[in-house]
């Protein structure tokens, strides 16, 4: 059987940086390792790449980027709020028009995150030359990024919600027909699209299909937000049935819900003290002491 070729590069680095191991999840390179000309190894992954943008403070500490904390918090506040409407002591305190409107306003932080974290993709540098920076940019096309696919499906699955959440406050009013043309296909298709974005920011950080890695603060970020995209989708599979007067799954859906929102909310929580890892370290290549590597 022949060996299964490596994922395509498409990053740049300095001439005398050797590739010496690369992985990845089907087409998509997400990690490098390369051997420098003073025999360290730089290991690059495209998460730590886009997350550490950092700057070294006087005190030691790691200045973490107002991207990070806007995404952490619009994501933080959007799960919350679908939490709160899935919460059964506040859907029996207000009216239906009011539970649908926090739905409405949480997706409406979704999507501004989800946003912000398709330029923070766009705005990554495919270069390690030094003196290569940031830039901003508002769109871009990047197919051969698996993280461009994660967040522009995730973008595409929060405005979904928005179409939803939107129609979900006339409900009522509507027909069981129109009811699920307007609100439950968007909701299905927005879940089906967070699953997906959650499993491609899932086989990022494992550099494969999928495997355990429980050390890694960023593997437990990407499991906790594709166990919230299940709970999400089984809610909106639930929704069905509760429109056709399958009363009993009311409760499957608030549950699972809320219980999807806290994990996205636990999630966005943990983007912080990930981003103050900083980027990967320079390592010595096996067989060499840390101090011939430091001459």
């Amino acid at each position: 059987m022949p060996a299964r070729k490596p994922p395509q590069l498409h990053l740049s680095a300095p001439a005398d940086w050797r590739v010496v191991h690369r992985a990845g999840f089907g087409p998509f390179t997400t990690l490098v390792d390369y051997l420098l000309p003073d025999g360290r190894l730089r290991r690059w992954t495209s998460r730590r790449q886009r997350k550490a943008d950092l700057v070294a403070a006087e005190n030691g500490f790691r200045r973490i980027p107002t991207r990070t904390w806007a995404i952490a918090s619009w994501f933080s506040i959007g799960a919350s709020l679908f939490a709160l409407g899935s919460w059964e002591p506040w859907i029996s305190a207000v009216s239906g028009r009011t539970d649908a409107n926090t739905y409405f306003i949480g997706s409406l932080f979704f999507t501004a995150a989800a946003y912000l974290s398709f330029t923070e993709v766009t705005g990554t540098p495919e270069s390690l030359e030094a003196g290569t920076r940031r830039h901003v940019r508002l769109l871009a096309w990047r197919p051969h990024r698996i993280d461009w696919w994660a967040a522009g499906i995730q973008l595409i699955g929060t405005v979904a919600f928005n179409l939803s959440t939107w129609d979900s406050r006339l409900a009522p009013q509507l027909s069981t027909a129109r009811a699920n043309e307007l609100v439950w296909a968007p909701d299905v298709f927005g879940s089906v699209c967070f699953l997906v974005s959650s499993y491609l920011s899932w086989a990022e950080v494992c550099h494969s299909a999928g495997r355990l890695r429980l050390r890694d603060i960023s593997w437990w970020i990407v499991a906790i937000n594709l166990v919230g995209s299940v709970l999400f989708g089984i809610s909106a599979i639930g929704a069905f049935y509760v429109r056709r007067g399958v009363e009993w799954n009311q409760s499957l859906v608030n549950t699972t819900t809320l219980w999807g929102a806290f994990c996205f909310l636990v999630a966005a929580v943990m983007l912080v003290p990930e981003s103050r890892r900083g980027v990967e370290a320079t390592q010595p290549a096996p067989g060499q002491s840390s101090s011939s590597s430091a001459r």
